[in-house]
């Protein structure tokens, strides 16, 4: 069910700017892969972060375990990061109406301008960063996908065997009648590598 309500304004929005059709979903984006969720398009930073441990945990890597990593760790760190380049972009916007003129209340943009007291106290919450990326809530299903979109996915665990060939008759016969006597006889010309103590190198020294 759609839950955001701009999502159908965003479906239309393409829908005319295509002329007026959808574009396949099943064509993959330049460089071969799938397109990403609108969230993980918009912070690569948060999917280099995501896809590391997950690959670091790929022992107990489940669902429930990347689900609590976002909410513990990824959304955390990246509200951090949000939060400081946009104070440094109203720290610039304000500088910009700060060497213009200090008489106006409103800057070039037409927005209000900001006090110096309320861009320390500015923070991007984890819920901006949700709306940000067209979502209302972060649950289990949603990160499911985000997994299965960057590559992660269930697998039936398959046993491996090493076949020994070494006891074959066409190998065994190779060995002693090829092999064995073409490897003595450059023995004799090769290097052989003898192991001394510490004290027998003295006494050659």
């Amino acid at each position: 069910a759609i839950r955001w309500p701009k999502t159908v304004a965003i479906w239309h929005l393409k829908f005319r700017q295509q002329c007026e059709t959808f574009a396949n979903p099943a064509i993959v984006r330049e460089g071969g892969r799938p397109s990403l969720p609108p969230f993980l398009e918009k912070n690569p930073d948060f999917v280099k972060g995501f896809v590391k441990h997950g690959k670091e945990n790929l022992h107990k890597v489940t669902i429930e375990f990347m689900h609590a990593y976002v909410h513990e760790v990824g959304l955390k760190s990246l509200s951090i990061t949000r939060t400081i380049e946009m104070k440094e972009q109203l720290r610039e916007r304000r500088a910009a109406w700060l060497r213009r003129t200090a008489d106006e209340e409103w800057d070039e943009d037409g927005l209000p301008v900001i006090e110096e007291d309320q861009i320390e106290e500015f923070e991007f919450t984890v819920d901006s960063l949700l709306k940000e990326g067209r979502l209302r809530t972060l649950d289990l299903n949603t990160v499911g996908r985000w997994m299965h979109a960057l590559g992660f996915k269930y697998q039936t665990r398959k046993k491996h065997f090493y076949v020994d060939c070494h006891e074959k008759p066409e190998v065994t016969a190779y060995r002693d009648k090829v092999w064995g006597p073409r490897y003595f006889e450059r023995e004799l010309r090769a290097h052989r590598w003898v192991w001394l103590t510490r004290n027998q190198c003295c006494r050659r020294c």
